[in-house]
């Protein structure tokens, strides 16, 4: 019981030192946005306008014809790749999570991603 306290502890004190620090590094307008954002969404939330923007993913979303494909392989692969070896099928599931998820990526617009 001792050593689930200690690393328990541990794990608050390390999250409450990253945040001041990251507070004291970036200033607090970033902290400011990201709570307007999340109360902004529990707002549209409750009044039924929220949708979810997929301006700035970089998934496969929306699947077309040819997308769909390459996400049937991915899937595949992946769990091909599960079946082998589970410590490389996790790493493969986390990845193929990322990709076919449409909520991976930026949250920067593709234009201003573009070289």
């Amino acid at each position: 019981m001792m050593v689930w306290r200690r690393a328990l502890t541990a794990t608050v004190v390390t999250a409450l030192v990253l945040t001041f620090l990251g507070f004291a590094l970036l200033g607090p307008d970033q902290y400011g946005q990201r709570i307007s954002v999340l109360t902004q969404a529990g707002h549209e939330s409750v009044a039924g306008t929220f949708s979810l923007s997929l301006a700035g993913s970089f998934s496969l979303w929306p699947l077309d014809p040819a997308r769909l494909a390459l996400a049937a392989v991915i899937c595949v692969v992946t769990l091909w790749t599960i079946v082998r070896d589970s410590s490389r099928g996790f790493v493969a599931a986390l990845l193929t999570s990322l990709l076919l998820a449409p909520y991976s990526g930026s949250t920067l617009p593709r234009s201003s991603c573009s070289p």
